[in-house]
């Protein structure tokens, strides 16, 4: 599936804790969690509806009360770049444990002739930069 627009890779936030020992009056700063943001894909809509059907799932294990189909619908993805003439780029990332939370459509306007967008937004677990590409993920999206 190719993608034109990928927003939010943030390859984790790392949250910082003051810390006071017991008997000290100097505070100390220690690492506390590690977060990942939202990351959302744009492109031309196309009719095979494998996003929208994977976020319909989720949806459905949501409305359902069904936490464990939660865990199986939770995918791998990688992030290839290729330039203007398709053709790879060394740069890549993985994103571990990705759900999609959202699924859009854009505005639907037979009168504008502008291309039908559909955005969809992923949480994740984590965030890999320079992935190995040769590795075959669940889902393989390309960024253009």
């Amino acid at each position: 599936v190719g993608f034109t627009e990928i927003d939010g890779l943030n390859l984790g936030h790392i949250a910082v804790a003051d810390y006071r020992p017991l008997n000290s009056s100097v505070t100390r700063k220690l690492v506390d969690t590690v977060t990942f943001g939202m990351v959302t894909f744009r492109k031309g809509y196309d009719k095979s509806g494998r996003l929208e059907n994977w976020h319909l799932k989720v949806l459905n294990a949501m409305v359902g009360g069904d936490p464990a189909a939660l865990l199986s619908l939770r995918r791998a993805i990688v992030i290839r770049l290729f330039d203007r003439v398709k053709a790879p780029n060394d740069r890549g990332w993985a994103l571990i444990g990705a759900l999609p939370v959202d699924y859009r459509m854009g505005k639907l306007d037979a009168m504008s002739g502008k291309v039908l967008v559909e955005e969809v937004v992923f949480e994740v677990h984590s965030i890999i930069a320079d992935h190995k590409l040769d590795t075959q993920p669940h889902l393989d999206l390309l960024a253009m």
